[in-house]
This record gives structure tokens, C-alpha cells and sequence, in this order.
């Protein structure tokens, strides 16, 4: 006996002592559920089932009689161990299925469905890829070049599936991290002969610098057990000092959550600051990347053989590097693996080899998203010595120092490193693509506005030249070379000249060729609205209007009808005005 109610979804079961096939014919028929029993699928079942789902109910009925239960498609079907074992042994199930990859490498996706995949199994994947752009001793990373990645798999239906699901959730678009690197030099005098000390420069209260800073209430200055002080407490916010550590070796190593730019001030007003790069990076999580702002030295080398020697020319790449890689971490935070290099270089006189002298440091660090990154405490030194003398007199044994003088002068610089990483999201990121264009259009149509008339009409014609030269050789040879060249510089003259007629039909015929659909210039627009005009004044005096306007250019369309002057009209009446004319 068995009875079943259902709520919201959910049902309730009761079953005393009843056959496993009725218990299934009830469930399939009161909700509409395919369910197929093996020949196994038999014995007695008692059960009182409260706020559960359908599957759920089918999942406690077929393990209380030693059954299992598999969906295929739209169907269940419930059988042995033994029975579903030899299904899914069966080899003529096996199905193939090609997997198309956006983000994840062949190998890499192989490597993660291996385990839902059963023994018999067999899998092919695309070519692996060779490294990208070298940077460096190093490799950029990346896949070899192939039409697509691709992982093939022949394996049972459900393996197939439990292998698509864990593909969807691994195949995702990878994060991205912009980090803006500013790389200061800053000359250091006999007050800053041991380097900038940041922790007195970040007491500043960048605030100040941008707005005055108001009477009331008084700055309360924190201090910690040794006195010193650690942050200053203003109506606005706090100031902390105290958040640069300095290593043995004189490095300094600081998290900065001022703008970058009152930073730059306030060290301006310390010394002076140049500013010797300033570059955006985008790059992929867990990518490396590099800037370098230097020279390459060089120098020749030379292979010697029993038989041959050969020379060739190798580069010494010297100057400020700065090599990092971002790792987005959960909760907004980028852990940053930061080298920064200052590097000089000369070639030996004597032995023709290259010397490198370098000051360089590779660090982890954990920031978060927004913040700036201090790297300090890389030193650069240029020596420079001068001798003058006045001459004759300067050499005059015992006396010439009297007439001798000498300038010996060492500049010393401190490279500071600032970076700021910014996690990109793809909807900030396509903003950021929209935010471009539109400035780049803008700074297009101020270019456009700022033209003379004879300027523009000059650059007009010079496009048109050679956009008609390009067009009539399309014309005779039917080149795509020579298509694309009057489409590039069709273009442009509409772009300088938008209302040029002459560069608008040639852009229409051009735009055919290319894609079939043709251009609907300005002109055209602007002729049908007045046709449209002047059909609603007709219109609001009941006169009839005529057919669609000639256009100014246009010829008059030659009609049958159409009578000579020397004709007679046919009707019989003499027209006032001929005879008039007659006269």
C-alpha cells in the first residue's frame, strides 16, 4: 500500500510493504517522471518519507533495496550493481566529444577532468605551445602558436558530463592587474647623504598640500613607548609615520595610502625629484612583467674554432629595470613579487669586456588594491673630475700648483620606486576601453577643428588622389591591396571633410565593394528630409505631390511622351501663348 502528497515541491511518501515496481509506476505517473526498471529492480519496500523532493524519495527507496539509480537525458533508470556495472562497461556507449578552450591550456584541462574519467578513456589534445616574447634571461609565458585549443575526450556519457561541468567552472577569463610604476631619481645633498628618510617624510599630511589646513581643532601627535612619534590625529583623518622598515642593508620597503602625487611634492620639497618613468602595465594574474628605461652596450665578441674565427656583436642592457609579477589573493589584496634594478655599464679599455656594476633586490610583498608600494634605498653615484691650469705657468716645477686648479664633484641619486596596483575588473575594464575611445574621438575632432579652411582642403585633396588612384586600380586589376588603400584613404578625407560629396560617393562605392551594403552618407539624409518637407506642405493644401525629387546633380529621366518643340499639340486648340509667339 503507498500514498504520496505534495507541497511546494516537496512530497510526502508513505509505503507499507509494497512491490518496488508499484512504489516506481506511482512516483512516474503522479509526476510525470520517466523511470525505467531493470530486471533486478524487485522486492518489498516500507518507508514514511516527510518534506523531501521526488529524487530524493527515488534515492532512499532504491537504497533500501540495494539499487541504483542513473539520469540519462530525460529518463531514470534504477537496476543492480551488477547490471549497471555491465552497462557502463559496455563499450558501444562510448561517445566522443571536443572541448574548445578559451583561457586553459590543452594540457592543463586534461589534467584536471583525469580523475572523473573512466579507465578505458582515451584522450588527444592540440599542440602545447613554446614561450612568448622573451624578457630578458626569462620567458614571458604562454601558449605555442594554434588555431585553437582543443582537448578531445572518448569516454562514457556521464564521464562526459561530470567532464564538461568541471571545464565551465575552470575555463574562466582570467583577472587582470593594472599597476602604475613611478620610478623617481632623487639628488641627494650632504642632508640626505644616507637617503631620503621616509618615515619622516610620510608624516607629512599630504592634505595639507592640497587644501589649507584649518585653525581648529589642534593636531594630537601619538607617540609610541620610545617616543617617537607615530601618527597625527586631524579633524580629517590620520597621518601615520611610522610605516617604512628599513633593512640592514639600507633598503626601504613601505605601504603609502596617500595619492602618489601629494608623495611627489612633499619630496620635492626635500630635493630634487625627476621623474624617469612613468608607464601602466596590464597584465595577467600571475604573469610577469617589465619595464626598463636604460641602453644597451655593445660590445664584440669572438668564437675561435681549429679552423675559423667569428665575430659577432652582443648587448649589455644596463639602465633602471623593473621586473614584477602580480598574484590576486581573496579580500582585495595583490601579492606583489617586485626585482627593481639600477644598473651602469662600461667597456674595459683592456680587455674589451663589458663591466656591469648593479644595485638590485628582489622582495614579496602583500598590498591592497589601491595602495602604493615604496621601494627605496637603490643608490647611484657619477663621479666627474676636472683639472685646469693656466698654461706655461702651471707646469713650472715647485710653483705651477699656484696656477693649477682641480674640480673633483660626486652626484649622488636615489632610485624610489612606486607601485600601485588596481585589480581590473571586466566591466571597469571595458569601461576604461570606452572612456579611451571617446577621448581619442574628441581629440580627433578638436585636430579637425583646428584646421584652416586651405589646410583642410589640402589634406581633402591629397586623400581623394590617392584614394581614387587606389580605386581605379581596384577597378582594373580587382587587388584587395588596392581596395583596402581607398578605404584607408577615402576615409580619411571624410574625416577631415565630412561633407565633401565627392569623398562620400566614393566612400559608398568603396563600402559596396567591401561588404555589399552600401554607405548612407550625410547628404542623402538630409535630401530625403527635405523631400519629406515638402510632401507634407503639398499635402496641407491639397495639392497632389509628384514622385520622388531629382536630385540637383541628377539628369530629368527620359520619358516616350515627351513632345519637341516643333510639334503641334494634338488636341486641336491653339495655346495663347505659341500664338503670341507666332506674332
Amino acid at each position: 500500500m503507498s500514498a504520496v502528497s505534495a507541497n511546494k515541491g516537496k512530497i510526502e511518501l508513505h509505503i507499507k510493504n509494497d512491490d518496488l515496481p508499484n512504489v516506481l509506476e506511482l512516483l512516474s505517473q503522479q509526476y510525470q517522471i520517466n523511470i525505467i526498471a531493470g530486471k533486478g529492480a524487485t522486492g518489498k519496500v516500507s518507508a514514511d518519507l516527510y518534506n523531501v523532493t521526488v529524487e530524493e524519495a527515488l534515492a532512499a527507496v532504491c537504497r533500501a533495496t540495494n539499487l541504483q539509480w542513473v539520469r540519462e537525458g530525460n529518463c531514470i533508470y534504477v537496476h543492480t550493481a551488477d547490471e549497471l556495472a555491465a552497462i557502463k562497461g559496455n563499450e558501444s556507449r562510448l561517445v566522443n566529444e571536443v572541448f574548445y578552450l578559451n583561457y586553459l591550456t590543452s594540457d592543463e584541462a586534461l589534467k584536471v577532468i583525469m580523475p572523473v574519467l573512466s579507465k578505458k578513456a582515451v584522450t588527444a589534445v592540440t599542440t602545447g605551445a613554446e614561450a612568448g616574447i622573451p624578457s630578458g634571461a626569462e620567458e614571458v609565458g604562454g601558449d605555442n602558436y594554434a588555431m585553437c585549443d582543443a582537448l578531445i575526450v572518448r569516454d562514457f556519457p556521464e564521464n562526459i558530463e561530470e567532464a564538461r561541468k568541471i571545464l565551465e567552472r575552470m575555463d574562466k577569463r582570467p583577472r587582470q592587474v593594472l599597476v602604475e610604476a613611478t620610478i623617481l631619481s632623487v639628488t641627494l645633498d650632504d642632508s640626505t647623504s644616507l637617503g631620503i628618510n621616509f618615515n619622516a617624510l610620510a608624516g607629512v599630511d599630504f592634505r595639507d598640500i592640497a587644501a589649507p589646513q584649518p585653525t581648529t581643532p589642534p593636531a594630537t601627535i601619538q607617540t609610541n613607548a620610545a617616543g617617537t612619534a607615530r601618527a597625527q590625529s586631524h579633524p580629517w583623518g590620520t597621518a601615520y609615520t611610522a610605516g617604512f622598515a628599513t633593512a640592514g642593508n639600507g633598503l626601504n620597503i613601505g605601504v603609502m595610502t596617500n595619492n602618489v602625487s601629494f608623495f611627489i611634492n612633499a619630496l620635492e620639497d626635500v630635493t630634487d625629484t625627476t621623474v624617469l618613468s612613468n608607464p601602466k602595465v596590464l597584465t595577467l594574474n600571475k604573469q610577469p612583467a617589465e619595464v626598463i628605461v636604460g641602453q644597451e652596450i655593445g660590445y664584440i665578441t669572438t668564437t675561435v674554432s681549429e679552423t675559423t674565427a667569428v665575430q659577432a656583436v652582443d648587448f649589455l642592457e644596463v639602465g633602471t629595470q623593473l621586473r614584477f609579477r602580480p598574484f590576486i589573493t581573496d579580500k582585495g589584496y595583490v601579492r606583489l613579487e617586485v626585482h627593481p634594478e639600477i644598473s651602469t655599464g662600461v667597456i674595459n679599455p683592456l680587455t674589451e669586456v663589458p663591466d656591469k656594476t648593479t644595485t638590485e633586490v628582489t622582495c614579496n610583498i602583500l598590498v591592497k588594491d589601491g595602495e602604493t608600494v615604496v621601494i627605496g634605498g637603490l643608490f647611484d653615484e657619477t663621479a666627474s673630475i676636472g683639472r685646469s691650469q693656466v698654461p706655461g705657468l702651471g707646469n713650472i716645477p715647485g710653483l705651477g700648483w699656484l696656477f693649477r686648479s682641480k674640480d673633483d664633484d660626486t652626484l649622488r641619486h636615489e632610485i624610489i620606486v612606486l607601485l600601485t596596483p588596481h585589480i581590473i575588473e571586466d566591466n571597469e575594464l571595458d569601461a576604461v576601453g570606452k572612456a579611451t575611445l571617446a577621448e581619442a574621438k574628441r581629440r580627433c575632432l578638436g585636430l579637425r577643428e583646428g584646421f584652416s579652411f586651405f589646410a583642410r582642403e589640402r589634406i581633402t585633396v591629397g586623400h581623394m588622389q590617392k584614394a581614387n588612384e587606389a580605386w581605379q586600380r581596384y577597378e582594373q586589376t580587382g587587388s584587395p591591396k588596392d581596395l583596402d588603400d581607398a578605404w584607408w584613404n577615402v576615409s580619411l578625407a571624410c574625416n577631415v571633410a565630412p561633407n565633401n560629396l565627392k569623398a562620400l560617393r566614393l566612400k559608398d562605392k568603396v563600402l559596396t565593394a567591401r561588404t555589399g551594403k552600401p554607405y548612407a552618407p550625410p547628404d542623402l539624409t538630409v535630401w530625403d528630409s527635405i523631400q519629406t518637407r515638402m510632401r507634407a506642405v503639398d499635402k496641407a493644401k491639397g495639392i497632389e505631390s509628384p514622385g520622388p525629387l531629382r536630385r540637383p546633380e541628377e539628369a530629368p529621366p527620359a520619358s516616350q511622351e515627351t513632345q519637341t518643340k516643333d510639334e503641334a499639340p494634338a488636341t486641336g486648340k491653339v495655346n495663347p501663348k505659341e500664338t503670341d509667339r507666332a506674332n
